[in-house]
């Protein structure tokens, strides 16, 4: 079986079993232009066109950090420009935001977070103004590794005592609720939203050899402060034992359960008005 096929099932039994796309009218989707949320936009575009849905699509894409989209002289990368000819030729609602900043400093240990609140900013006003959320669904591109990069990092910051890590201080407990939601295919949101990731039981290699057997143009420049990530270096692991691990969703989420860990319903460290995404 190729590869694509065997994601493409996936991704189906996942909508199918967790019922991810039922009383939704409308879809917004979150796009970096990456190779997992360029896969993921595709698998949604092929299943709602097979199975003959009302659904209608939007893409948010928010250019920042600006120099994975944006050459030294302002011009738009190669990568980019290929990436947004080929949506805008397909049946997508596409919504491009360059945010008036500037760009963020790779050698700062803040790069991250300036990058989140950037995005998330312009993100959350755009949802804002979306009608009937109750209808609407906000459509991540997590993958297993996201997954598995949250666990891992659970698993450090309560030094494996999962059981009791609520005893534990509050900024921890905070930390790990934020990363556990996370691991949730879909979730409701007190705002009316609900978030849904279809994605996460599908590893970084296979995405990658999938793009290229479809031949997917999608953003390439690579973010000069996430190579420095914990979380990059914790992929290129994941990559090495891919041939042996065999590692799904479910069985993240029956490992979480025999700790006795729930995954929580809501955030604990921002404001409600700033509940919308987890971009």
């Amino acid at each position: 079986m190729k590869i694509f096929e065997s994601l493409y099932s996936i991704f189906c039994d996942t909508i199918v079993k967790h019922a991810l796309l039922e009383d939704v009218d409308k879809v917004i989707f979150l796009f970096s232009g990456g190779k997992d949320a360029t896969l993921g936009l595709y698998f949604l575009q092929k299943y709602i066109q097979e199975n003959d849905l009302n659904i209608s699509v939007e893409t948010v894409l928010v250019t920042y950090p600006l120099h994975c989209y944006f050459a030294k002289d302002d011009s738009e990368t190669e990568s980019f420009v290929a990436l947004k000819k080929y949506w805008f030729e397909q049946d997508v609602t596409f919504h491009v935001f360059v945010p008036d900043v500037a760009d963020i400093d790779a050698n700062d240990a803040l790069a991250c977070k300036t990058c989140k609140v950037t995005r998330k900013k312009i993100i959350d006003e755009f949802l804002d103004n979306i009608d009937d959320k109750n209808r609407a669904a906000i459509m991540t591109g997590y993958t297993l590794y996201d997954v598995l990069a949250f666990l891992d990092e659970v698993l450090l910051i309560t030094n494996y005592d999962l059981k009791n890590y609520k005893q534990k201080d509050s900024a921890i407990v905070n930390r790990v609720e934020n990363c556990l939601h996370k691991m949730s295919v879909k979730e409701n949101l007190p705002n009316g939203f609900r978030i849904i990731r279809p994605l996460v039981n599908t590893s970084e290699h296979d995405i990658r050899l999938c793009n290229r057997e479809l031949e997917l143009p999608f953003c390439t420049v690579t973010c000069e402060a996430a190579k420095v990530k914990l979380k990059r270096q914790y992929f290129k692991v994941l990559d090495l034992a891919n041939p042996i691990n065999k590692t799904t969703h479910d069985g993240v989420m029956d490992f979480l359960k025999a700790q006795n860990v729930e995954i929580p319903k809501t955030f604990h460290d921002i404001e409600y008005d700033n509940y919308f995404t987890d971009c």
